[in-house]
């Protein structure tokens, strides 16, 4: 009967590589690599700390004084409010979508959501 000898140190390098190679594995998710995102704060949301900026930062610069692109002006305050539902239709489209605004692509959940709060918690452009 003929065996095969390995020599002891091959045994035990064989043995360490199978090892590691069976703990290594695992499963990559995304809430393990990334972590848990911020829940989105709507219940209090204010105008002036939040809801100005997230339009200044995304809108603005195409409806503007200058530059009223679409027709659409929302340089001041009560523009916003009274263009609020157009507002909302445009940036609530999906990516891909032509009409879908900023035309750079869908602004971040969380500000959608916000600036549909402070449409349902009354336009308020006080606080």
């Amino acid at each position: 009967m003929n065996t095969i000898r390995i020599p002891r140190s091959l045994s035990l390098l064989l043995i360490s590589v199978a090892n590691a190679i069976l703990h290594s594995c695992y499963y990559d998710n995304e809430q393990n690599l990334y972590g848990v995102p911020a829940p989105c704060d709507t219940l209090n949301v204010s105008y002036t700390a939040e809801i100005k900026g997230i339009i200044n930062e995304n809108c603005k610069n195409c409806h503007n004084n200058t530059s009223a692109s679409g027709n659409l002006n929302l340089e001041s305050d009560s523009s916003r409010v009274h263009n609020i539902d157009s507002i909302i239709s445009r940036i609530s489209l999906p990516a891909g979508n032509l009409k879908v605004m900023p035309t750079s692509g869908p602004m971040p959940s969380c500000n959608i959501q916000k600036i549909k709060a402070w449409r349902k918690q009354g336009l308020s452009i006080t606080n």
